[in-house]
């Protein structure tokens, strides 16, 4: 995936559009190692857009078997979203390079679109706490040296799905808030 530009009031670009997801998220890089979470939103409120624009960001780590998933709320309630990521599914040409952005670029695009038209809504820039930028890059150096990681994320990822997002938040543990320092 080459440079992405998600323009407000604009389709997102491919591959982030079309989209199957109504409600939910996805964590991905771009060619040059960005990182970019793409929230899928049905009809956003303005008031979920500014909370998502605008509240403070907390992050939280859920990890078994090896395997992790990230959470990533926003605001007080907080309205939660859960972040997977599977490196084996990258090119392994660039996979080094890849994995090694997860520790060297912090900055984050987060990007709010509209699921039932594909528009961007609104765009946020966040500089992601280091700890938690550190435990995705344990994690994916991990996977990748795990034969048949996929499979076992496939069924980690099954298994959690039946959790309640809060209920996972409650049990993750904390790695820190974006936009604020370790």
């Amino acid at each position: 995936m080459g440079a992405v530009v998600f323009e407000v009031g604009k389709v997102a670009p491919p591959p982030f559009w079309p989209s199957n997801i109504k409600d939910g998220s996805v964590l991905t890089q771009d060619a040059g190692g960005g990182v970019i979470v793409a929230i899928y939103i049905n009809k956003p409120t303005l008031k979920e857009l500014e909370e998502l624009n605008q509240s403070i960001m907390a992050c939280y780590l859920v990890q078994d078997d090896g395997c992790g998933l990230w959470l990533l709320g926003f605001g007080a309630r907080p309205f939660i979203f859960e972040l997977t990521q599977d490196p084996t599914l990258y090119d392994r040409g660039n996979l080094v390079y890849r994995l090694g952005a997860w520790v060297t670029n912090n900055l984050w695009h987060i990007s709010v679109i509209d699921s039932s038209t594909g528009k961007v809504k609104n765009n946020r820039i966040a500089t992601a706490p280091e700890a938690f930028c550190q435990s995705i890059y344990a994690a994916m150096k991990r996977a990748i040296g795990t034969p048949g990681f996929s499979a076992t994320y496939k069924e980690f990822r099954a298994l959690h799905r039946q959790i309640p997002l809060k209920d996972l938040w409650n049990k993750g543990t904390i790695a820190g808030f974006f936009g604020l320092k370790d």
